[in-house]
């Protein structure tokens, strides 16, 4: 799925749970329950034990989820989740590099509203 077609997509379902918990396999259950209902996007935070694992497993075993990664601090991160599936990557903070990282490999990309210095 191109980036114009997952920003369509999260556009259309209008919400992005973000799957933040305690380990790989919750984070695998949030994710199945979450899609089940009818809510087929989750953004695995990188503060989820193995989240890259994750993500790559979602990638593989449900590509009908948009699957993204959150709370990405850097290039290094943001790269490994793309490597792993992610569609889209989305950050606490504006950290120029990793929007510029995203622009460049044109994935979607959430910052958030906080400045972060750059590295």
């Amino acid at each position: 799925m191109n980036k114009e077609a997952v920003r369509t997509r999260i556009e259309e379902i209008g919400i992005v749970p973000a799957i933040r918990v305690f380990s790989a396999e919750d984070a695998l259950f949030a994710v199945k329950v979450v899609a089940d209902s009818g809510i087929p996007i989750a953004e695995v935070t990188m503060t989820t034990p193995g989240a890259i694992g994750v993500i790559s497993q979602i990638a593989r075993e449900r590509p009908e989820v948009i699957v993204g990664a959150g709370t990405i601090l850097d290039t290094d991160a943001a790269r490994r989740c793309l490597e792993a599936g992610a569609m889209f990557l989305s950050s606490p903070g504006l950290d120029v590099q990793v929007v510029e990282f995203a622009v460049k490999h044109n994935v979607v990309v959430f910052p958030g509203n906080q400045l972060r210095q750059a590295h």
